[in-house]
């Protein structure tokens, strides 16, 4: 691993499948990158939002390496989902996040690292 990138992430391409019986839109994802190095930084919230006792978004930043085990050059793209597979006993093992902002590298593609800022994908019931 690249020093300072302590997981290893799955990265899934979400888009939207064929209607279903009843006419409803359906996402779908399938992984387009595995075990892509990176590490995730939780942002604290407002200390205002925190006193006024509102919900807040967790929110993380993401820094990758330019490439993945298996596909190359990795590409990343609003409403992407990364989800953490590696190490297992890392807390946020498992857990899956939305890309909500990609920040292009000072570097050339290939030599530097991606920078995103990630929602917690919180799911309410099995399936959506």
């Amino acid at each position: 691993m690249t020093a300072g990138l302590n997981l290893k992430v799955k990265v899934w391409r979400m888009n939207e499948d064929d209607d279903d019986v009843v006419g409803g839109a359906m996402i779908t994802g399938s992984a387009v990158y595995f075990n892509v190095n990176a590490s995730l930084t939780p942002r604290r919230p407002s200390q205002i939002m925190l006193e006024q006792g509102l919900e807040t978004d967790a929110i993380y930043d993401m820094t990758t390496s330019a490439r993945s085990d298996t596909r190359g050059y990795v590409t990343l793209f609003e409403r992407d989902e990364v989800e953490v597979v590696h190490p297992q006993g890392h807390p946020l093992y498992g857990l899956r996040f939305r890309i909500i902002g990609v920040q292009p590298s000072k570097r050339r593609p290939r030599y530097g690292h991606q920078h995103a800022t990630l929602s917690r994908i919180r799911e309410s019931r099995s399936q959506q």
